[in-house]
């Protein structure tokens, strides 16, 4: 081997030890619980000390690797450990609930949405159910200890499945919306209904006076296992 080779040589086996000694250290001292259990770590560690040379095509990434060697996974799909460890946190500390709870709903076509206003009663009795087919100790803890001096509060961002709570309570004819689209303020149970399947998903959609898209509930996928972002909120489907 020439010395030109043997440098290059032992300059990628130094590099690549640093960059796994830097993960094995962020793997024993920095990773909890939920990137382990909702993390695929092990195979991001295979890949980072593999592939690691690729990342010289940018030298800041390197830099930013061997600070955070991790954080090239980031952002390459949905976080779920993030995700649960802001669900968990959210249970443990849940802000104040008003008498009513305001849902702000998003149409994925991006023309819609509305703004869905019920009752906490009404929350808690359809959570209390067991014919509901929705359940959430955290969602139901939380209108449990609605204060009476608050009139209005909003459900928290990371409780985006409050949805499927949101639909069973309009199916029962609770709640007000405000749509986004043309303004219209109206009992939630006016909203005209329709349900879709496209390959293996069943949705259904409420629609405001105007056509726009005011609500909508993914309310079938078929599955080879259990979603692993549904772990903290129980959903059971109607058949």
């Amino acid at each position: 081997m020439s010395d030109t080779g043997a440098v290059f040589l032992y300059g990628y086996l130094a590099i690549t030890a640093m960059i796994a000694a830097r993960a094995g250290w962020d793997m024993a001292f920095r990773l909890d619980a939920f990137d382990w259990r909702y993390g695929d770590i092990w195979l991001s560690f295979t890949m980072l000390v593999i592939l690691w040379p690729l990342i010289l095509l940018k030298p800041r990434a390197l830099m930013r690797t061997l600070r955070s060697p991790f954080s090239l996974t980031d952002g390459a799909g949905p976080n779920l450990a993030a995700r649960e460890r802001e669900l968990y946190l959210l249970g443990l500390n849940p802000p104040p609930c008003g008498q009513t709870v305001r849902f702000r709903c998003h149409d994925s076509g991006g023309g819609g949405g509305a703004l869905l206003e019920f009752s906490a009663e009404e929350v808690e009795q359809v959570l209390t159910e067991p014919s509901s087919g929705v359940c959430n100790p955290d969602v139901l803890l939380w209108v449990n200890r609605r204060r009476q001096d608050l009139p209005l509060t909003d459900v928290p961002r990371p409780w985006w499945q409050f949805q499927y709570i949101a639909a069973k309570l309009i199916d029962q004819g609770h709640g007000v919306s405000d749509c986004n689209a043309c303004g219209q303020r109206l009992p939630a149970m006016a909203l005209e209904k329709k349900t879709t399947s496209i390959i293996g998903h069943g949705f259904s959609r409420w629609h405001c006076r105007c056509g726009a898209v005011a609500l909508t509930v993914d309310t079938g996928h078929v599955h080879l296992s259990r979603p692993r972002e549904l772990d903290h909120f129980n959903v059971r489907r109607d058949d």
